[in-house]
């Protein structure tokens, strides 16, 4: 029985790192965004669940696992060339990531728009990559809410009933969808800003760090991450729900829901 303490031990640890990575997970899946992973050796995508409600299938209608061709065939012709070079770019060249934009083709026809941002996150000796991974979001809204310059202005009903998270910067308050408003502090209220003016592309971490103190240094970098916890905090329990702020490690921040400002 020698040994037997110590692999109980790893064995809860296993379980307890599982459990972590399963509740973020669903903190992901909440907030809308669907994970990816490319084998490159296999030409095989795999897709969390959430991607199957956005194109509009049952969950035994369509299956996660899908090849490179079968996925190509849902991409809005116009815009594959531009999507292959882009990722040949990450591939072979080694760019740090994948930023991109294009249209997917949903069970009835319609086209959504999507937001691609990957990374090819392991390479052999040779450095030739063999998997990548990101994150797909849905930008629809965005995109039709740039047909016209300013948006409608909304009116109590419809604020109400909203699906998007409304931004009043000068008076320092957030609307959630169905919910009461949230008043901010000064510096929430400016990350806010910026993340309603980055739209789809990611707010670079060091660029809100400088915005919100002025400089980049560790004191300032360590109160950033302690506002952005009591904001996620403070939001989460004033919703009920997980707040939907993506992280893309290395890059930076996106808000995964609506966010207009007023």
């Amino acid at each position: 029985m020698e040994g037997y303490p110590e692999e109980i031990t790893a064995r809860k640890n296993a379980q307890e790192e599982l459990e972590k990575i399963s509740l973020r997970w669903n903190a992901l899946n909440a907030a809308g965004v669907i994970m990816v992973d490319n084998d490159l050796v296999a030409g095989l995508l795999y897709f969390s669940d959430g991607w199957k409600k956005l194109l509009g299938y049952a969950v035994d209608e369509i299956d996660n696992r899908q090849t490179v061709d079968s996925w190509h065939a849902m991409l809005h012709p116009d815009e594959l060339p531009r999507i292959l070079e882009t990722f040949r770019a990450d591939i072979e060249e080694g760019v740090s990531y994948s930023n991109v934009e294009h249209r997917v083709r949903c069970k009835d026809g319609r086209w959504k728009w999507v937001h691609v941002v990957g990374a090819v996150t392991e390479r052999d000796a040779t450095g030739k990559a063999l998997r990548g991974s990101g994150v797909l979001t849905d930008i629809t809204y965005l995109k039709e809410s740039c047909r016209t310059d300013e948006p409608p202005p909304l009116d109590g009903d419809e604020l109400s009933s909203s699906t998007a998270w409304i931004f009043n910067e000068q008076v320092g308050q957030l609307l959630v969808p169905g919910g009461e408003p949230l008043w901010l502090k000064k510096k929430e209220a400016l990350f806010l800003g910026m993340l309603a003016d980055s739209g789809t592309t990611p707010l670079r971490r060091g660029d809100a760090v400088i915005d919100i103190y002025s400089r980049c240094d560790d004191s300032a970098t360590h109160a950033f991450d302690m506002l952005l916890s009591r904001l996620r905090k403070k939001v989460e329990n004033h919703t009920g729900s997980p707040f939907p702020l993506l992280t893309v490690y290395g890059i930076g921040y996106r808000f995964t829901a609506p966010l207009l400002r007023r």
